[in-house]
């Protein structure tokens, strides 16, 4: 049985990991897709519309690396991510006459209400006459915490996937003398 300190650390490389490829590589996959697969022009509306898909892609492909370290602790990181979620929805402020659980529901789930003009694009085109700091805080707010939690679920189902799945990394050498 491997130490207490030893399973820490591996989980939080693991959970670090997933906090990278939300951040980083969703941003990636949806200035890549949007720009050359589906030629939008506002890369930041199609990241934000498309965020959860593009999350569990970049989830699901980073966890596919456990095939080379079989770690079983990666199964269970999504429990840090999703606990901080739930965390998140339980202390959202809503209004007086409103639910506190649908509001906080449709913060940081929906894309409706949100300005999509109004942010600065993934590719670096800022114009700072048209910015919307409400739908900024909003939309940083999904990628910060919904990312995450996607990317760690797909995170944790391709790494599940690659313990019980037998996959076969060796090859075997070609046979030259036969012709």
């Amino acid at each position: 049985m491997k130490s207490i300190g030893k399973n820490i650390g591996i989980f939080s490389l693991h959970l670090i990991a997933v906090y990278i490829s939300s951040f980083q590589f969703t941003a990636w996959a949806s200035w890549f897709l949007s720009g050359f697969i589906f030629h939008t022009a506002h890369t930041s509306e199609f990241l934000f519309v498309h965020l959860v898909a593009n999350a569990l892609i970049v989830g699901v492909f980073a966890g596919t690396f456990n095939i080379f370290m079989k770690h079983r602790l990666a199964v269970f990181v999504c429990i840090a991510p999703i606990a901080l979620m739930i965390y998140k929805l339980y202390i959202f402020q809503a209004g007086v006459f409103e639910s506190q659980l649908t509001s906080a529901i449709h913060y940081y789930f929906s894309t409706v209400g949100i300005n999509f003009s109004g942010i600065p694009s993934v590719d670096g085109r800022i114009d700072f006459r048209s910015i919307d700091m409400a739908s900024v805080r909003r939309c940083s707010d999904q990628l910060y915490f919904i990312a995450p939690v996607f990317a760690s679920i797909g995170y944790s189902f391709s790494s599940w996937l690659t313990l019980k799945v037998p996959w076969r990394l060796e090859t075997k050498p070609i046979d030259t003398t036969q012709h």
